[in-house]
């Protein structure tokens, strides 16, 4: 076996010629002859051990049917048999932040150690936490870390004896790589206890699926698992089932409302979503719905993104799309009236009701993040303890004449937390934004270097290097304000 160098480049002629040396003693000292096996001990070939290939050389109905077959073949080559499972304690330790010694009855087998897995059981009152079993210490003890939804550590917890969450087991991948072209499949192309990938040969999206859609269910989860190059457009859906923490879904286009998300809508989305393209009501948006995986680079239409339930995941580069006809209409995404607003957001564009507005509580951090409407940002909300660093909405469509950004009109008289939220180098168009709103909650928050193109700031938080381009301040509360701006270029101390 010879390994051919990368740099290394090839002539080739037909079969019919003999092979000769024709240049002169100094070239011909330069070639170098490799054989087909060469090559594909270079580059690497498709292990028919572990994988099957289908491709679309047929009518799309054909290749539909095709692909159906393919799944099942390439089903039957994995193996998985990984599970949460109960075990019954005998014993515990609350070491303190989070770090729990549990001694079970009987010692667990296969252990997965530091993965964190999702569980809603094994604590009384019965609650959903992330496990991570830590290491064996000693015959049946086991060291685990557990915290909230939020990665906050859980403390003084009670466990039900008699079952707590165990992560077990292990699995062998196999892949199914599809070719380019139309596959139209005769039924849903469904998951089940087996451990498939499904890759674009090429890598771009080019894998078009039509006729029913793709459900990936609960017991499919593997680490290493992916998804990717796959295009089911505007009427099929890609729905996902709760818990499918190590699945990683890549470059995956399907803009049927719920896709990335339960049959009808929600649920935990744990994976991991990259380039992934979505329609209304997607990732994880809807009553009772979770996102909690990691979202990169992704876009969608209106109320996405961990709306209407309650967001913990991280989420970067992704946008509403812009493309959509009604854009102008689009709204209520990233965290929108959600039941806890949490986890992270960077370089994230909305439109309207956008980012955490109307929602119970606020405690995400949003940095570098766009938006092109009005009550965004944390405002209208309950309670508010969120960090915002140089996160701006736009006017640049004439959408926003109405402003009420970053911790605005809280409809609610709850204070808690509300003194909590932070504001770093923001900037909004129209009126009442930063807490400014009449019979506000979320004014106690801290504002530093922000611009409100109108009116804003209320009356009690901490304000340092603002500006407001209309107005005055509201000096009738127990705010600090500090080489401020007012409308009138007048510097303002007060307090």
């Amino acid at each position: 076996m010879a390994i051919i160098p990368n740099g290394q480049q090839f002539n080739t002629v037909s079969a019919s010629e003999v092979l000769k040396e024709t240049g002169s003693a100094f070239s011909n000292d330069k070639k170098r002859v490799y054989s087909m096996q060469d090559i594909a001990d270079t580059v690497g070939g498709v292990d028919s051990k572990v994988s099957v290939y289908v491709k679309a050389d047929g009518t799309p109905q054909e290749n539909g049917v095709a692909l159906l077959a393919a799944y099942a073949d390439a089903a039957a080559k994995s193996t998985n048999n990984t599970t949460v499972a109960p075990y019954s304690v005998a014993s515990f330790i609350d070491q303190g932040n989070g770090d729990y010694l549990i001694n079970f009855n009987t010692a667990p087998s296969d252990v997965i150690l530091k993965k964190n897995y999702y569980a809603n059981y094994g604590t009384t009152p019965a609650q959903e936490l992330i496990y991570r079993i830590n290491n064996n210490v000693f015959a049946n003890f086991y060291s685990f870390f557990i915290t909230d939804i939020f990665g906050n550590p859980a403390l003084n917890l009670t466990f039900d004896t008699s079952g707590v969450p165990v992560f077990s087991g292990g699995a062998t991948l196999s892949t199914l790589i599809v070719g380019p072209g139309q596959y139209d499949l005769p039924s849903d192309l469904v998951t089940g206890q087996d451990a498939v990938s499904i890759v674009s040969l090429t890598g771009e999206r080019d894998v078009h699926i039509s006729g029913a859609d793709i459900k990936v269910s609960t017991e499919s989860n593997a680490i290493g698992r992916i998804f990717s190059g796959l295009d089911l457009g505007t009427e099929q859906n890609f729905f996902i089932e709760d818990g499918l923490t190590d699945v990683t879904f890549k470059n995956i286009k399907s803009r049927k409302t719920f896709s990335f998300g339960n049959v009808g809508g929600g649920g935990n989305m744990s994976g991991t979503f990259i380039d992934c393209e979505g329609g209304s009501f997607s990732f994880a948006s809807h009553t009772n719905s979770h996102a909690s995986g990691t979202f990169i680079n992704c876009k969608a239409d209106t109320n996405s993104f961990g709306s209407l339930g309650i967001t913990s995941g991280f989420f970067e580069g992704c946008f509403i799309n812009a493309s959509s006809p009604d854009y102008e209409f689009q709204f209520n995404c990233f965290g929108e009236s959600s039941v806890q607003n949490g986890g992270t957001f960077i370089n994230c564009t909305g439109r309207k009701n956008c980012f955490g507005s109307d929602s119970e509580n606020v405690i995400a951090l949003y940095e570098n993040c766009r938006s092109y409407g009005d009550d965004c940002f944390g405002s209208s909300s309950d309670k508010n303890s969120g960090t915002f660093i140089n996160c701006h909405v736009h006017d640049v469509m004439n959408l926003n004449p109405f402003g009420k950004n970053f911790g605005s009109a809280s409809t609610s008289a709850v204070d808690a937390d509300t003194n909590q939220s932070r504001y770093y180098y923001c900037t909004a168009t129209g009126d009442n934004n930063f807490g400014a709103a009449a019979g506000d909650q979320s004014s106690r928050g801290t504002y530093i270097g922000c611009i409100s193109e109108g009116s804003g700031f209320g009356s009690d938080g901490v304000v340092i290097n603002c500006v407001i381009g209309s107005g005055s301040y509201t000096t009738s509360g127990s705010g600090i304000i500090r080489n401020s701006i007012d409308g009138s270029y007048n510097t303002i101390n007060l307090n």
